[in-house]
């Protein structure tokens, strides 16, 4: 029992702490990509390093370590991931208002309001004539790239044969 604690508090944190750092790349192969990167390659080459990895994972340990006796508690690791997440919604929320406010001056009136909907209404008709209606979710008929074609079966609750 205690090795299965100790496996998947060691996978937990060999997962999350990508995913806290920003440094998830969804399947794209590019682990060198968005605003950590920054903060994480200190060489600032445009890369990076195993030794900025390696660098960044002993300063998230030690952020995560609360007590301080090299050890990760789940409790401390769950507490690290909540604080982490909760940075992070403050930093998108903070970033998707600036962007609301175009004007700079601390609130969102209705005309930025209504012209920020306005703007992503036509990106999303352009991507629409561009890459078709249904470009990626709930894909029934072979539209996403490389993907075989899957005809949604008439009545949901028959079974494949």
């Amino acid at each position: 029992m205690k090795l299965a604690k100790i496996v998947l508090l060691t996978a937990s944190v060999a997962f999350v702490t990508p995913v806290l750092a920003g440094q998830w790349h969804g399947g794209r192969g590019d682990h060198n990509f968005g605003p950590a990167k920054a903060a994480l390659d200190t060489n600032k080459d445009g890369k990076i390093s195993a030794e900025e990895h390696a660098a960044h994972q002993a300063a998230v340990f030690k952020a995560a370590d609360a007590n301080k006796d090299g050890k990760l508690t789940a409790a401390e690791l769950a507490t690290y991931q909540e604080q982490e997440r909760a940075r992070m919604k403050k930093e998108r929320e903070a970033a998707h208002f600036a962007k609301l406010d175009t004007n700079g001056d601390g609130v969102v009136s209705a005309e930025e309001f209504k012209a920020a909907g306005d703007q992503r209404f036509e990106k999303m008709e352009k991507f629409k004539k561009e890459r078709g209606e249904r470009h990626h979710r709930g894909d029934w008929k072979g539209e996403r790239k490389g993907k075989p074609s899957v005809e949604k079966p008439a009545d949901a609750s028959a079974k494949p044969q």
